[in-house]
């Protein structure tokens, strides 16, 4: 119990560490409705809060100045995304939002994302604003696809017989529609320019991080003699991998190497299969049993003294918010032990595999975290993780070792 309250105390100290990190903002500037434009700083957003308003800064130290869709007609990071204010009709309602301008051409392709999903626009010369995306259809292979808004395509540009081919190729994402747009454009005005406002910050990018965590460990073997929830450290070197689907900004990838150290745990006896088990710790023969009984043990401190090398790769998703980059992720952990005391022995799993914690074991791990810029190049970022593991050699046999895992990790990116 004195452990789980000392970790528990250090999650508390570590959460309450000022996260308090420079404000991400980038040069860019601001066109009003009357149509002047104003150069200063913007606050890098992207997602919901990129539709939904406009932060502005006259300088880097200043305060931010808030305008909402129908106070602009738009804004413009330095790195290229473009951002122009639209009227959109629904059933219910009328109302503006900020949209990515992807291309300006004769049909210029418009983007945005709310909680309803993501939707793409067109938008040809002299005409009113149609919305692309649409509902999936599903079909008898029970595979959804998206197929109408080709219609609408056709329909637009039926003026260039050419462009059809390319129309049934067509999908609805970024690089598809403006390649599009563009070809359609270059037929019917050869003689003007389009305009791309391409993202320039989708190429794979690699971010480097050093990390140090503090967690809770429990192993249980067989589930007839199970640990305590004991504290364990954790340090290490992590690689976060963005923008490698092209097709979504929110989707990362994160591979960590980590060294762990744990020491000592209270193993207890536990109601299972019924039979006694046999554990020596320093010399001294103990029969673990959940009652008791002369010459049995229902409990036992032992030092396991486990050292270990955790390699998570985990899947994120990322939600974006105006002050930090929310996450959560799925993926499979390898956890290889370098060391155990040799001074603990469960005697049935050292019969069997040769020693008491077998050489792998591998599983699953979930992650919640949240990241925050520190400047132009570095975060902080703080992690909550579980992971469950168990022994592959053993997948299919009683004598199975399990291991649950919870914590916090923290960490600076190089």
């Amino acid at each position: 119990m004195r452990k789980l309250a000392t970790f528990f105390a250090t999650i508390c100290f570590l959460l309450s560490l000022s996260l308090s990190s420079q404000r991400s903002i980038i040069p860019g500037f601001i066109i009003h409705n009357s149509g002047d434009t104003t150069y200063g700083f913007l606050k890098k957003q992207s997602g919901r809060a990129a539709s939904n308003r406009c932060l502005f800064y006259g300088d880097k130290k200043g305060e931010a100045t808030e305008y909402s869709p129908s106070q602009l007609k738009g804004y413009r990071y330095g790195d290229g995304k473009f951002y122009v204010s639209k009227t959109v009709a629904s059933e219910q309602d009328t109302f503006q939002i900020f949209m990515e301008y992807l291309i300006k051409g004769v049909n210029s392709i418009y983007f945005s994302s709310d909680s309803r999903g993501e939707h793409y626009y067109i938008e040809k010369a002299g005409t009113r604003l149609v919305e692309l995306s649409e509902e999936l259809s599903i079909y008898k292979d029970n595979t959804a696809k998206p197929i109408k808004f080709r219609g609408k395509l056709r329909a637009i540009m039926a003026d260039c017989d050419s462009i059809a081919p390319a129309i049934e190729k067509a999908e609805l994402s970024h690089i598809s529609l403006i390649k599009l747009s563009k070809a359609y454009h270059d037929y019917v005005c050869p003689n003007e320019e389009c305009v791309i406002y391409e993202r320039k910050n989708n190429k794979i990018q690699l971010q480097q991080n050093l990390i140090f965590g503090i967690m809770a460990n429990k192993y249980s073997f067989a589930n007839s003699i199970v640990s305590d929830y004991s504290p364990c450290i954790q340090i290490g070197y992590g690689i976060d991998i963005s923008n490698f689907l092209v097709s979504s900004e929110h989707f990362g990838l994160s591979i960590k190497a980590l060294l762990e150290i744990d020491h000592s745990y209270t193993l207890k006896a536990k109601k299972s299969d019924g039979y006694f088990h046999h554990v020596v710790y320093e010399g001294i023969k103990h029969k673990m049993y959940y009652e008791s009984d002369i010459g049995t043990t229902q409990q036992l401190d032992v030092n396991l003294d486990v050292v270990s090398l955790k390699v998570p790769v985990t899947l994120n998703y990322f939600l974006p918010t105006e002050t930090a980059n929310w996450y959560f992720g799925l993926g499979i952990t390898d956890k290889f032990i370098l060391s155990q005391n040799s001074d603990f022995k469960h005697v049935e799993f050292a019969n069997r595999y040769g020693k008491s914690i077998n050489t792998i074991l591998a599983g699953v791990i979930f992650n919640l975290g949240v990241s925050y810029k520190l400047s132009a190049r570095h975060k902080q970022f703080f992690n909550l993780t579980y992971e469950y593991l168990m022994d592959p050699k053993a997948m299919f046999t009683y004598l199975r070792l399990y291991d649950y895992q919870f914590g916090i990790q923290t960490g600076i990116s190089l």
